[in-house]
C-alpha cells in the first residue's frame, strides 16, 4: 500500500493526511441516528 496516495510526507519524514479523521456521529450536531445506527456495530466490531 502506498501512504502517498493518502497524504504527504514533508522533509523530515512527518506524513499528515490529505483530509483530516471524521468524527464520530456520536458527537455530531445535530444528531443523526440513522447514520448512528450505521456507526455503532462497527466501533464495537471493527
Amino acid at each position: 500500500m502506498d501512504d502517498l496516495q493518502y497524504g504527504t510526507r514533508n522533509k523530515r519524514g512527518d506524513w499528515a493526511p490529505n483530509e483530516p479523521a471524521g468524527t464520530a456521529p456520536l458527537f455530531a450536531f445535530p444528531p443523526r441516528p440513522l447514520a448512528l445506527l450505521k456507526w455503532l456495530p462497527h466501533y464495537f466490531l471493527p
